[in-house]
């Protein structure tokens, strides 16, 4: 499977997929920035190609991404980790979803975790979601949850919503894998609803080992138990 990542981050969830061999041996990558940032690094780092589109228009943008993807061959569908609003041309072309990180409808547009720490939520979440014209009100696909403890930093919430969306992108990679997730007529449905997997901190819910295993060992680095317990830290 083909898979479109459009990024102006630091890279840090790419190096997260492109550190499980299972997942590398199954996928190739497209990877577009809009300026020099750090998934450039990470993309150096593990051999993979990016491609820099420096255009500030997001109309032109759009055509040149999509003039690009053009050329890529079947992209199966476009993950955006990005801090700019994507253009109709690309999203109406291709299944492209995203990550925010609040638990939508709750705190959408920029700076949402910012927002939800000075509303001292309980609960800090991450919702994937379908792009589509309107910023983050794309149908909602799944949300992951944790509770906030009382006193938590801004660096130790960032340090656990980084996790929750290395999860969903992984749960989003699992859902197209096995077909499970559908999208038709800019609508997403889910083939076997009752089949799929929910706990406590995810609907739905990550099934295969190795993204599992890839969590855990995220969630041992940061020591931070997010989809165990409550988000505790040293």
């Amino acid at each position: 499977m083909k898979i479109g990542i459009i990024s102006s981050s630091g890279g840090s969830i790419i190096h997260e997929l492109l550190s499980i061999p299972e997942l590398r041996n199954r996928h190739e990558f497209v990877v577009v920035t809009d300026r020099a940032c750090g998934t450039e690094e990470v993309c150096r780092q593990h051999q993979i190609p990016s491609y820099r589109i420096e255009e500030d228009n997001n109309y032109v943008f759009g055509e040149k991404l999509g003039d690009y993807l053009a050329t890529q061959g079947e992209v199966r569908f476009l993950l955006l980790l990005f801090v700019r609003v994507i253009s109709q041309k690309i999203h109406s072309q291709y299944f492209t979803f995203n990550i925010h990180p609040s638990l939508l409808p709750a705190f959408k547009g920029f700076n949402a975790l910012k927002s939800a720490r000075l509303s001292n939520v309980r609960f800090l979440g991450a919702t994937l979601h379908l792009v589509t014209d309107e910023i983050d009100e794309g149908p909602i696909i799944a949300q992951v949850c944790a509770p906030v403890a009382l006193g938590l930093s801004h660096s130790e919430m960032q340090k656990i919503s980084f996790i929750q969306k290395t999860y969903l992108s992984l749960l989003l990679l699992e859902l197209m894998e096995t077909n499970e997730l559908q999208v038709k007529e800019s609508k997403p449905y889910f083939s076997n609803p009752t089949e799929l997997l929910v706990t406590a901190n995810a609907c739905p819910a990550l099934r295969q080992g190795p993204y599992l295993e890839a969590i855990k060992n995220l969630e041992q680095t940061s020591g931070i138990d997010v989809f165990g317990a409550t988000p505790t830290f040293p």
